[in-house]
């Protein structure tokens, strides 16, 4: 796989992951109370995130390379243990899990796959020198 596929794959992967964070996020009952906000806050700031990396991965650095591995990477951890909590010996406090939860837990799961699958194949880009800083005095 070609570097310019790999980042192109990337971007839609993440774009997709934007797109579920955001509908998540507003999924939330409002008004926002106790454990309610940082679920927002996780899904809005990861959904946030997701779409800068999708679209400053069209024209891409070692910045946004280490970012787009640093959010793959906490997604991915996330998004095992939620899974995990789901499916897990504890999982009857939480209540029995739909299988539309573990569908979108799964797609959240393999988005982060894709794109972690991708940055490795575009991984000349970690070594990039930085544009040289234009500085005005």
């Amino acid at each position: 796989m070609t570097t310019s596929t790999a980042l192109r794959t990337a971007r839609y992967a993440e774009g997709v992951y934007a797109v579920i964070a955001i509908v998540l996020a507003f999924g939330i009952q409002f008004p926002l109370r106790g454990p309610a906000i940082v679920l927002f806050a996780h899904w809005i700031g990861t959904a946030l995130l997701a779409g800068a990396i999708c679209l400053r991965l069209g024209r891409p650095n070692r910045q946004v390379w280490y970012v787009a591995a640093l959010l793959s990477a906490y997604v991915l951890f996330n998004a095992v243990v939620a899974i995990a909590r789901l499916v897990g010996p504890d999982a009857s406090t939480l209540g029995r899990p739909g299988l539309l939860a573990l569908a979108v837990g799964g797609l959240l799961l393999v988005t982060q796959i894709v794109v972690a699958t991708c940055l490795y194949e575009a991984r000349e880009l970690r070594t990039m020198a930085s544009p040289p800083s234009i500085r005005r005095r």
